[in-house]
């Protein structure tokens, strides 16, 4: 793999990471996005928004089950399939996870790796190859 040189790197990408990828690239940077697993980091893939999805589906069995009569809506037998909540919540992080792929790829200078088994220490420190005066000639925040 050739090396490549960046302006900025961003160790993360989940929701912060990427918005911070996509708006340095629109301001110019060349940007590498280092994440331990998938795009769109912990919070898209197995944290928020798949619990938010599950929870939506409980919610709506849930009323089914409790309110519907009070409306005149009468449901025969009503049976939960987790199988499908589940490909429905793989739906969701994925039709998301596309759509921040999708931005960063229009943002054509934010360039996104997975490194598996990546260990995060403090702080949180990646060298871009400028000494600290270079960084600074070139507009670059310290």
């Amino acid at each position: 793999m050739q090396p490549r040189a960046f302006d900025l790197i961003v160790i993360g990408a989940g929701p912060g990471g990427c918005i911070a990828g996509i708006h340095a690239a629109q301001l110019g940077m060349r940007v590498g996005c280092i994440e331990k697993d998938a795009l769109g980091g912990t919070y898209l893939n197995v944290g928020c928004i798949p619990s938010k999805a599950l929870l939506d589906s409980s919610e709506l069995f849930y009323h089914a089950r409790t309110a519907f009569a009070r409306h005149g809506l009468h449901i025969g037998q009503l049976e939960l399939d987790v199988g499908a909540m589940m490909a429905r919540k793989d739906r969701v992080v994925q039709t998301l996870t596309k759509s921040i792929a999708g931005m960063a790829g229009r943002a054509a200078s934010v360039y996104y790796q997975a490194i598996p088994n990546v260990v995060y220490t403090f702080p949180e420190l990646a060298s871009v190859g400028l000494t600290e005066a270079e960084a600074q000639a070139r507009g670059l925040t310290i």
